[in-house]
Formats: structure tokens, sequence, C-alpha cells
């Protein structure tokens, strides 16, 4: 027998527990306390921080708001007599305020007609939703990256990021007449986030981000930035979120900072004071377990004593030394029992002897009965193994219910048939398994009757009823019903035969028939079917309707009469075809009505089991309207193709494998390839690899259901042209496209009166050179390229000395020789890379790029003054020519404007001049004060 612990171990198990549980308990409430406090004590740290930071933004964004609203209303900006004076005041606004990095001027088309530094000025930015959005009112743009400025701006670590500013400009009638705009940077905010987040990030390991309305990271993390938060689900980490309210006159942009912290940091002090708690507790609990031992063995020992003495191991312990009550009752209560048990003991040994003797009588009475019911139990086992074996394999599912109606036996059949089972429906009421709602009642009527006498209208027939399957669905059975006596009644039982696929057969065929019926009714066309003796044994609505017959009268009638001498005179040729077992197909015409009426015939042999012709089909189409669509068609198309062939463009029609379909004749004089050698071939292979590949990509465009227009120059048979053409998707539905039709116009001479156009606008009729326009654009455009290149720029500024004296003495022609002649010597002494450019009479300019020091300058100028000390002969004179040159050296990284740097140069040609002629000055443009260098001089 297994050993028990004994009562001193439950004691102090139980004690131990006890306390185990208190001290626990008590020290799980307080840290549970703790922690919550010191998580909200945490919590309302990062709330702080996150309120210290939108609070800096939203005032810093309401600053940046009024500032830029203080501009709009200066007279300087808003009333600026000229477009130089509203330069320098934004100019001198964004040297104040740097952290704009962007600020411009437009009108009321968005065009940008001064700005800082120059930037996007002729650039129209109507497109630009800050320019949309201060039409209706001062306006505030959410953080964006640069799109016109990223290549103009210098070039930082991080990509440009503005917030946008605009309000609009105004007349006296309260007109909008322009707008200003201004891009703020985004990274005085980042200094702001930047600035706190260092000193958390110290202090606390925290982490700061700004978000936009839509959740994206507009500070925070590099590789944060621009992505979508994700959110912290797992509690590593602490979160204070602070949304944007706006300052001011400044409304929200929907920002929100958030401030995060992990939580081991957060509560780091927690964690140190959870574990000191730990360990008082464990102080606690072993100081306590000695005295629990002690109190344990205090308590047991009189059980402990009287165990002793049932045991024989020691005497019975007295009264006096029984430590508690219960133990001293305890202690006479066993004495008590010990006689008791001693009494019963004799009683039933005496029992049990008379019990014995009687058992072993009725034991053999029962061994003999036993022998005879199990030769009887074997003999019915065996009939009802084969009987369960024959239900088993039948392919016929089989029910058998008692007298109350309750299932008895269910074969698998059943079981498949039915969904349930047989232990599922075994003593279950056979009508709420397998008969429908609407029956049962009529069934339960039955069942009633039939329990008593056996006998019923549906006993020993076969007969088709629906039954239910355990889902709920009806099955259409055929059922055979036999009746059993039992000793309550009688029973009955079936075989249930599943005909779904037989009743559906049925009605398939049914239908089907139905559906024939109603197509051959419906059908546009003469439907008939004529056996071997060409008698007609079926005719559908119309062709009965046509030949004026009621339904039935056309059977047995021959051909002939079914459908006309006319009519039977084109089929009768093709009869012996037909009963031969060959199909026969033509097409004919009558005319009825006045008018020709068109017909396409089928007659198709119907043939027996064996192949022999039985009879035919005879089927007649109305094909009168598609003839006379073909003819009209084909005259349109004759139509077109003489309206294609004498236009001026090339057309024509490329399917989707870029095969040429269709060419008009000007494809043939434009490439020498005749339109019939053309037709059905590949594209490429018609024109050529260079011409194809020019074609190539705008035709994928157009397969893919855009409509292109482009321009592209090819040469065929020796003639270059300026071809503009139209690609125009073919889409007969809106799934797909089948083709292009393409539009071909020469515009060759159109180009070319263009471009002479542009050419002599630009340049100057005289002298060849480019003229005042073309110099305007070009110089704006040379110190943009400056600024991206990080490269010094420069202009000189010349003119001619005394030519006055030479016009008024020799006459304008020979001051137009000598302007030529000096033009020419001008370009002459340039670089292939700098514009020369005649500004009006006697001045010229030159736009000198990519320099490396100013003596470049000086090279060049030396070399012009001498060029131009060349005397001119002319009409047996010699002319005298020098020139005075002024020059303006714009050094690298350093930014000026086309006027400011145009005027220096003029200053320093006048320079020259006064120093006397023929020689050039140079000064450093874009310093705070012009210093003027010494020049080389010649004597007139």
């Amino acid at each position: 027998m297994k050993r028990r612990p004994p009562l001193v171990t439950w004691l102090f198990a139980s004690t131990v527990l006890t306390l185990v549980i208190g001290v626990l308990a008590v020290t799980l409430l307080v840290d549970r306390l703790v922690h919550q406090q010191a998580r909200r004590d945490a919590l309302r740290l990062l709330q702080a921080n996150a309120d210290g930071l939108r609070d800096a933004l939203d005032r810093g964004m309401a600053q940046h708001f009024a500032e830029v609203r203080l501009l709009s209303g200066l007279q300087q900006v808003a009333q600026a007599p000229t477009v130089a004076d509203a330069r320098v005041a934004l100019d001198g606004f964004v040297t104040s305020f740097p952290q704009f990095a962007w600020l411009g001027l437009t009108d009321a088309s968005g065009k940008v007609i001064a700005s800082a530094n120059g930037l996007l000025e002729g650039v129209n930015v109507s497109a630009r939703p800050w320019f949309k959005g201060a039409l209706a009112g001062p306006f505030v743009g959410d953080v964006h990256e640069a799109v016109l400025l990223a290549k103009l701006l210098p070039a930082q670590n991080e990509p440009w990021r503005f917030v946008d500013f605009a309000f609009p400009l105004k007349d006296e009638q309260g007109r909008i007449k322009g707008v200003l705009g201004a891009h703020l940077s985004w990274g005085w905010a980042g200094q702001l986030r930047q600035d706190l987040s260092e000193r958390l990030a110290k202090e606390a390991g925290a982490e700061v981000l700004v978000l936009g309305s839509n959740d994206i990271v507009l500070l925070g993390p590099t590789e944060q930035q621009g992505k979508k938060l994700p959110p912290s689900t797992d509690g590593s980490l602490l979160w204070a979120t602070s949304k944007s309210a706006g300052h001011g006159d400044f409304r929200t942009l929907g920002w929100q900072v958030v401030v995060r912290q992990p939580a081991n940091q957060a509560l780091a002090p927690y964690d140190a004071l959870h574990a000191q708690t730990l360990a008082t507790a464990g102080a606690v609990f072993a100081l306590l377990l000695p005295m629990t031992w002690w109190l344990a063995r205090r308590l047991s020992r009189p059980l402990v004593d009287v165990k002793k003495a049932l045991s024989g191991q020691a005497a019975m312990p007295r009264d006096d030394d029984i430590l508690y009550e219960e133990a001293r009752a305890l202690k006479q209560a066993l004495i008590e029992h010990d006689e008791r048990h001693a009494r019963q003991s004799a009683a039933l040994e005496a029992m049990a002897m008379s019990l014995e003797k009687r058992v072993d009588e009725r034991t053999r009475e029962l061994a003999d009965i036993n022998d005879r019911l199990s030769q009887s139990m074997r003999d019915v086992g065996r009939s009802q193994e084969r009987l369960a074996s024959i239900l088993r394999q039948s392919p016929d599912a089989f029910v058998c219910v008692d007298a109350k109606g309750l299932i008895s036996d269910w074969n698998p059949a059943a079981e498949a048939l039915f969904g349930w089972t047989r232990d599922e429906v075994r003593g279950r009421l056979m009508a709420d398994i397998l008969i429908p709602a609407v029956h049962r009642q009529a069934h339960h009527a039955g069942m009633a009757a039939f329990s008593k006498t056996g006998e019923g209208a549906i006993i020993g027939k076969r007969l088709e009823l629906p039954t239910l399957h355990r889902d709920g669905s009806v099955i259409s059975a055929e059922l055979s019903i036999g009746a059993l006596k039992a000793e309550d009644g009688y029973a009955a039982f079936a075989f249930v035969r599943d005909i779904r696929e037989r009743l559906a057969a049925q009605e398939e065929v049914r239908i089907s028939q139905h559906r024939l019926q109603q197509v051959l009714g419906t059908i546009p066309a003469l439907v008939g079917y004529f056996d071997r003796d060409a008698r007609c044994r079926y005719s559908n609505e119309l062709g009965r309707k046509l030949r004026g017959l009621a339904p039935g009268a056309e059977i047995g009638l021959h051909l002939r009469e079914a459908i006309g001498e006319q009519n039977y005179a084109l089929h009768e040729p093709h009869l012996p075809k037909v009963l031969t077992g060959q199909r026969a197909h033509f097409e004919g015409s009558v005319r009825q009505r006045g008018q020709d009426v068109h017909f396409q015939v089928h007659m198709v042999p119907e043939k027996g089991p064996s192949g022999e012709v039985t009879g035919f089909y005879l089927m007649t189409f109305d094909v009168t309207a598609l003839k006379e669509a073909q003819l009209q068609q084909e005259r349109a198309r004759r139509q077109l193709r003489a309206i294609t062939d004498n236009l001026p463009v090339m057309i024509s029609y490329i399917d989707a494998e870029h095969r040429l379909q269709f060419l008009n004749r000007t494809f043939e004089q434009w490439t020498g390839v005749a339109v019939a050698d053309a037709l059905g071939k590949p594209m490429r292979e018609v024109i050529g690899e260079q011409l194809y590949e020019q074609r190539r990509e705008p035709l994928a465009k157009a397969l893919e259901g855009q409509r292109v227009e482009f321009e592209v120059v090819s040469e065929a048979l020796g003639v270059r042209r300026v071809l503009q053409t139209a690609y125009i998707p073919d889409r007969p539905t809106a799934e797909a496209v089948v083709g292009v039709y393409t539009l071909t116009t020469d515009v060759t001479a159109m180009r070319d009166a263009e471009r002479r156009m542009a050419e002599l606008a630009l340049t100057d009729t005289l002298t060849g050179l480019a003229n005042r326009r073309n110099f305007e654009q070009w110089l704006p455009l040379a110190l943009a390229r400056a600024q991206r290149a990080k490269t010094a720029t420069a202009v000189m500024f010349l003119d001619i000395d005394h030519f006055k004296r030479i016009n008024d003495t020799f006459g304008h022609a020979a001051g137009d020789a000598v302007l030529v002649t000096f033009s020419q010597r001008l370009a002459a002494s340039m670089r292939k890379t700098d514009l020369v450019a005649r500004l009006a009479g006697d001045e010229f300019v030159v736009v000198l790029e990519g320099l490396s020091d100013p003596d470049v300058c000086h090279l060049l100028a030396r070399k012009v003054n001498e060029a131009a000390r060349q005397p001119l002969r002319y009409q047996d004179h010699d002319l005298a020519m020098t020139t005075s040159i002024g020059i303006a050296y714009l050094p690298a990284g350093v930014h000026q404007t086309a006027e400011a740097i145009l005027q220096d140069a003029d200053a320093a040609l006048y320079q020259t001049k006064e120093r006397g002629r023929d020689g050039y000055t140079t000064v450093e443009t874009g310093a705070d004060e012009a210093e003027f260098s010494t020049s080389s001089f010649a004597t007139l």
C-alpha cells in the first residue's frame, strides 16, 4: 500500500502555500500599482515634449505666414514700378530671411515675372497648387518635394522640401493682378525637431517624428521619411501624439508630433523597484518557514500519538496530554469502533458459510440452461448474418420501421442515399427523417392503420415518391414496400431506388425538344425535312406562312408542290447529290413582287444506322439584304479609294501584326513601292529597318489604344521629307484594338519656312550675327548654366571707335562695310562656344562661358583689339578701325542678374573710352563695389 504523507507535512505544506499566496498577492498588487504609475509618469513626460514641439511648429508657421503676408502688402512688391525693383525687394527679403528658398511674383496668368535670384523667371506656374489656391485667397500648402527648383538650387545632403505660402495681389478695383508665392525650406522645422530629438535621445532614448495629415513621416530618421509610420502592437514602445491646432491666422495643416520611447528605458526605475520588492518578499518568506514547521509539528503531535497507540507502538495518550478537544474525541471514537468491529466480524463469518453452499447448487443448474441457449443462438446468428450480408451489398437502400414508425434497420446504400448513418437514425421516427413535411400528416394516418392490420394502399406495390435528404433537399425515389408481423403490431420495410438521374434525363429530353421547336419557329429561314421521295415530313412556321398553309397541311406534299415550280427548277439539279449522301449548297434568285429576291440554300442528307440515306433537311435563307449591302459596300469602297488616291496625304491601315492592309496612291508616289506589292506584308519589310524604327514606338502606343501624333524626318527616292503622322486606333469593341488608321502629311515646306523665320527673328540681317533678341534669350540661360556648373562667366561690350565720323565722311555704305568687316573679325577671334551678337548700330556683345579665370577674357580682348586695328580698304581709301571693350567678369558661384552684368560691362566700356579707346577694361561683377582693372591701349 502506498505510504501517504504524515499530517505534519500537510499542515506545513498548507501553511507555506497560504504564506506564498498571501505574500505573492500583496507583492503583485503593489507591483502593478507601481508599474501603472511609472507608465503614466513616462507618458506625461513624452506628451509634454510632443506638445512643446507642436507649439513650436505652429508658432513658427504662423510667424512665416505673417512675414509673407507682410511682404505681399509692401509697396516695393505689390506696386513695384519695374520688374527689376520687384526683384531687388525679393532679393532683400530672402537675404533677411534665408529660410525662404524661393520667392516669386507672377502675373494673373501664372507667369513668373520677378523672383529672388531670378530663379524660374519666365516660367508659367499656373498649374502649381499654390498658384491655384492663391486665386481664392491666402494659401498654405503642405510639405512637398521640390519640382521646378530641384535642379536650380544648390545641392544638399537631403532633397529640397518646401512648405508653400501664396497671397493674391489685387489692383485698385479688387481684381487679381498677380500672386506672391514663397517656398519655405522645410529645414527650419527639421532643426526644431533635431534639437528636441537629440536632447530626448540623450536623456531618455526617445525618438521624435512629425507626421503629415496622411500619417506619412515628414520629419524623422532618414530611412522613415516619406513612408507611413507603422503601428507598434507589441507594447515595446510608449507613444505620445500631439496634433497641430494652428496659431493665430495660421490654420493647421493636420500635422501631428509623435514622441516614442522604448518601454524598457521608460520603465527602468520601475524594473529596479520590482527587483527590490521580489527580494524583500523572498526574505520575509524565508524567515517564516522555520516558525511554520514548528507550529505544524506542535498541532499534529496528539494525532501522531493516537496513531502509534492504534498500531501497538505505544499506549494511548492520556487526556491531559492531548492539546485540543478534537483529538480527544477521536481517541474515544476509535476505541468504540474497535469493539463494534469485533462483534460484526463474528456474525459475517457465519453468514458467509451459508451463502457458499446455496451458490454451489444454483451454479450447476444455470450451466445446464446456458448450454442449450448457446446452441439456439448460434443457429439464429447464422441466419441473421446471411440476411445482413444481402442487405449490406444491396444497391438499393433498405429501410425497416417498427409498429411505432421508428427506424430499426438501415443499410449502407441508405446511408449513401440519404446522408444519415445507421447509428444516427435507429430509434427515430421515419417521418422526421425521410417524409417531406407536406406529406407527414397523411403518412401518420396511414401508418396508424397499417400497424394494426398490416394492410395499406401502397403495400406490395412499386411507386415513385419524394423523400428527404439530410441536407433538406428532396430526392425523387422509387419504393417497393412490404409488411412484417411483429409482437406489438406490424412493421414495414422498403427498398428505395434513386431515380433523380432518370427523371433529369427525361426532363432534359423534353426541354431539348421544346427548345428545338422554339429555335426552328423563330429562325429567319425556311426549315423543312423531306424523305427519300422528296415528300415533306416537317416544316417550320415560316415555311408554312410563306406558302399559306395551315399547321399539318404541309405533311406529304412533294418538294415541287411545297416550294413552287420556279424554285423547284433551281433545287432539282441538286437532289441526286443529296440522295447519294452528299451535302449541297447553292445560291439563287427569283423575281417576286417586281424585285429580285436572293436566297441561299443548304441541303443536308440524313443517314440511317447502316449509312443509307433516309431523307434530307432543307434550309433556305433570304440573303437579299446581304447582297444589296455587299453591292453598296463595293460602291463605297471604290468611292473611298478614288478620294484617298487623290488626297495630298498618305493614308494607310496597319493591323495588330504590323501588316499593311490598306495604302493609297500617295504611298507609291512617295516610296516608289507599288501598292499591290506592299499590301499584306509586314511594315518593316516594306519601308525598311530605319524608317520602321522611327515609327515602332508610336505604333505600339496606338495598338494599346492611344491616339498618337508625331513628326519624323524620312528620306525615300532621294527626297527628304518632314512627315507629320497621326495614328488612330481601330477599336471595333470596347475591349481590343485590331489595327491602326494612319494619316501622314508632308510638312517639309512649312517646317523650312518656320525655321527660316526663327533664324531671321534671331539674326542681324546686315552682319549675320545674333541680334539683340537672341542675346537677351541667351544670357539668362548662360548664367543659369554657370550656376549649375560652378564656372565663371563674362560679358564683353564693344563698339567701334569714331564710327560716326566714318559714316559722316564716307557715307552709310562705308559704315555698313565697316560693320560687316568688324563682325567677321570679331567672330573669328572668339571661341566656338561663345555667343557674338550685334545689339544696335556699332554696339556688339560677346557672352563667354566656362571660364577658368579672368586671364581668358584678357587674352580674347587683346586678340580682338589686334584684329580690329587692321585697316579696311574701301574705294581707294584705307579706313582705320579700332574698338573699345568693356568686360564684366562673374566669378564661379556668384549670382548676378543679366541686366546687372550687362550694365557693369557697359560701365567698363565707358571706362575704356575715358582712358583713350582702343583697349579693354575688366570689372568683377557681383562684388559690393566694382573695381576696374588696368586696360591696354594703343594710340589711334
